[in-house]
């Protein structure tokens, strides 16, 4: 996922807590705000990626951090 929060979220951060991408993490932020999100990808590895949001949840420090930026 190309996004301006690539550079400040990265798998280190917050994703490494669930073993998920940034690209992840910022879709699972999305979706847990009630935001229709629609990944496009015509990568078959992105695509699985995009649909791999549901087996986690952000806690809400970790929400906190990404509405800041």
């Amino acid at each position: 996922m190309n996004c301006m929060w690539s550079r400040y979220l990265n798998k280190e951060e917050i994703g490494n807590q669930y073993g998920k991408t940034y690209a992840q993490v910022v879709l699972r932020y999305n979706i847990e705000r009630d935001v229709i999100v629609i990944p496009k990808s015509h990568n078959k590895e992105h695509q699985a990626q995009s649909l791999a949001i549901f087996d986690f949840e952000l806690t809400a420090n970790d929400r906190e951090r990404i509405s800041k930026l």
